[in-house]
């Protein structure tokens, strides 16, 4: 993976001439990686959704009730024989059912997806290479660094000392690395 600003190629070139004059590093970079913004201008078609509510009129049968008043004559007294028979007119019921047909009207809610068409403005990034600048130079040294080293080592309190603790070798002590019994038949 390559960081953004990273060079591809840089070439080091190292002069120094004796201590005297301080080092230099001369840089050339051919292409180094650039990131570019672009925005594009696109059309699309988006589904917006809508309810809308109808009216629909549908034909509906149903079944009602008709009732007729009929006269009807009815003889009485024809089972008591102490009285005279007589005849008389009544107002009978008579029903019967009949259909029907109506219009009824009914709201009805429809979901529709109503097409539309829009401009939406991507951004997009594309990574590409550019002409970096051909060469450059940057202190890495300089001479006096030497000299005040030789300075420091000049002075009695910064004398060379022993080393402090460490791994000493004690006599009759086995090798730390590679160690072999010095008998070949021996087995420990």
């Amino acid at each position: 993976m390559r960081l953004c600003g990273a060079p591809t190629a840089v070439k080091l070139i190292v002069l120094a001439a004796g201590g005297l004059i301080p080092s230099v590093a001369v840089l050339a970079q051919d292409r180094q990686p650039v990131a570019q913004n672009q925005v594009e201008r696109r059309e699309e078609t988006v589904y917006r959704e809508e309810y809308v509510t109808e009216v629909r009129e549908s034909e509906q049968t149903y079944f009602e009730p008709v009732t007729e008043y009929r006269w009807e004559p009815r003889v009485h007294g024809v089972l008591n024989p102490f009285r005279p028979k007589t005849l008389a007119y009544h107002l009978v019921p008579h029903t019967r059912w009949e259909s029907r047909t109506h219009t009824v009207r009914t709201p009805v809610t429809v979901r529709q997806l109503r097409p539309e068409t829009r401009t939406v403005e991507v951004q997009r990034r594309s990574l590409g290479f550019a002409q970096a600048p051909q060469a450059g130079a940057a202190a890495v040294g300089s001479t006096a660094q030497p000299r005040m080293a030789e300075r420091h080592h000049a002075l009695p309190s910064a004398a060379p000392q022993a080393p402090i603790g460490g791994v000493l070798q004690m006599e009759g002590d086995h090798p730390r690395y590679g160690w072999r019994p010095s008998v070949s038949g021996a087995r420990y």
